[in-house]
């Protein structure tokens, strides 16, 4: 399992403009910036279980591969962390037999049946 760190900043809407300049983060970089087209996709069942249980399901599209991300529930306000479950997959539809935590794919199944967890 791999973690996410987000950092949360609070910007008055005057300093955005200058939070765009590409002098504003001058100095963090390492290396040159690059451009990517991503698609993504996020699911949940349709009375929203996943989501009440704290977790998201996406499924992202880079070039020619498709990977499914679960991420759990976040801890913290302003610097969170969240456990994040990757797995490549064939196509953009979910498959939560590819979960690879063992743990964690046997709750989605559960939210996705309706089933008690």
């Amino acid at each position: 399992m791999s973690q996410e760190i987000e950092i949360r900043f609070a910007v008055r809407p005057d300093d955005l403009a200058r939070l765009g300049s590409p002098r504003a983060l001058k100095g963090y970089a390492s290396g040159r910036p690059t451009t990517r087209r991503l698609s993504t996709v996020y699911y949940d069942t349709q009375d929203l279980a996943l989501s009440k249980a704290g977790l998201s399901l996406r499924v992202r599209k880079t070039g020619r591969i498709f990977v499914q991300t679960v991420k759990n529930e976040s801890t913290g306000a302003l610097a969170s962390e969240r456990g994040e479950f990757e797995s490549e997959i064939p196509t953009a539809e979910p498959r939560l037999d590819s979960v690879p935590d063992e743990e964690m794919r046997e709750r989605l199944h559960a939210l996705a049946n309706n089933d008690p967890i």
